[in-house]
């Protein structure tokens, strides 16, 4: 059934942290956000109060009345025992795992029985963050997907952990929904849950692409917008930060050596200070005057072979694709809601892959997969349930031409 979150903390004011702050006071939930030090606390303080008079100039607040109440239901601290008084606690820290668990532990010693503490990870087990606490059913994971206040950014994902209960489940996605107005989706607890296991992949393969290939990354973000997504490889992870994918890659990696290989062209470009948006340079040069990536390319790689962009985002779909089958066979979460996941946490076009397998046919997208195998190895291995549904001519969804 679960019960009323009336109170929220959080902890960590940093990107995601003060996006979810920021998302629970405009829903009207008081929020104590917790930093490190009296600095930080100061400095988020001021960046939350000049967003919310950001949106009253622009008109989305439209009473004054509620500019004050937003002000008002916003409490920066740097010490944890302001926090006990909260219903729910949303960490948003770095994704450190030692971290992590030093801070649950800590949550855990200080909070009332009741509240339910989740983190924000996107990609690191829940089970092992709850193994700091005493109360393993009471912690969940709630992925929050950047920037937590955008309508086009609606998907939280639910992350049960070994010991989660069904009440903290409950109680989670019903705030997620009814109060911040959400989509959710429930998810197994692995290394990336859903989203990440399917969008690294298919980022990787476009990142790999480039330094064995002589390819225009302009033409491969094309393609991709082209098909459909509303933007391109290239482009999301200048947005994200390629230090930041760059870290989450490096988890994955290591939870799945098998599947995600990473290449030597990611770590390049973050050593060479090329992290995106926010350093004003990345795969694309936001600010000029930096070295065009092409000759940044050349001089590490020197010569390769010509490859069309379309063929490399062949390849990344195919990758895609071939991970939503993947999992759905391991169980992570249902078939709708890896459609719903794919379109609503990251844009992908149209029903869904799941959708799209359907149309292009199990059998194509086994063939392409066993082509790459013989190029590029095991990681393009089709699933066992993509090619049992290849040989019976089966689909996941009928498709009304």
């Amino acid at each position: 059934m679960g019960y009323a979150i009336r109170t929220v903390g959080v902890v960590g004011g940093g990107t995601m942290g003060g996006g979810i702050t920021a998302l629970t006071i405009r829903c009207n939930r008081p929020v104590v956000l917790k930093e490190e030090s009296p600095e930080l606390a100061q400095k988020v303080e001021k960046s939350l109060h000049d967003r919310f008079q950001k949106w009253f100039d622009l008109g989305y607040t439209k009473e004054r009345s509620v500019l004050d109440q937003q002000k008002s239901y916003l409490t920066v601290t740097y010490s944890i025992q302001d926090l006990v008084n909260t219903d729910l606690i949303i960490e948003a820290i770095p994704e450190n795992m030692e971290w992590k668990k030093e801070l649950f532990f800590e949550l855990d010693r200080i909070m009332p029985e009741h509240v339910i503490l989740a983190s924000n990870t996107s990609s690191l087990p829940i089970t092992e963050i709850a193994r700091a606490t005493k109360r393993p059913d009471k912690v969940v994971g709630m992925h929050f997907f950047n920037p937590p206040t955008s309508n086009q950014r609606m998907l939280v994902e639910l992350v049960r952990g070994g010991s989660t209960s069904s009440d903290t489940m409950d109680t989670v996605e019903k705030f997620s929904r009814a109060t911040l107005g959400k989509k959710t989706i429930r998810v197994k607890d692995r290394f990336g849950f859903l989203v990440n296991c399917l969008l690294l992949p298919y980022l990787g393969e476009a990142v790999m692409a480039l330094e064995q290939s002589d390819v225009s990354f302009e033409a491969i973000d094309a393609e991709a917008r082209n098909f459909g997504w509303p933007m391109g490889p290239f482009g999301v992870l200048d947005v994200v930060g390629l230090d930041t994918a760059y870290l989450v890659a490096e988890f994955l990696s290591r939870a799945y050596p098998e599947k995600i290989q990473l290449g030597t062209l990611f770590k390049a470009l973050v050593d060479a200070g090329r992290l995106g948006e926010k350093a004003g340079v990345g795969f694309y040069d936001m600010k000029g005057g930096h070295e065009p990536l092409n000759a940044f390319l050349q001089r590490i790689y020197g010569s390769r072979p010509i490859v069309s962009a379309q063929k490399v985002f062949e390849r990344m779909t195919a990758r895609f694709l071939n991970e939503s089958v993947q999992a759905l066979q391991d169980g992570v979460t249902s078939k709708n809601e890896i459609e719903t996941g794919a379109k609503i946490g990251i844009g992908f076009p149209k029903d869904g892959p799941l959708h799209h397998i359907s149309k292009l046919g199990a059998s194509t997208l086994v063939k392409q997969l066993n082509g790459y195998v013989q190029i590029y190895g095991p990681r393009f291995k089709p699933a066992q349930m993509l090619v049992d549904m290849a040989v019976r001519g089966e689909k996941f969804y009928e498709i009304l031409l």
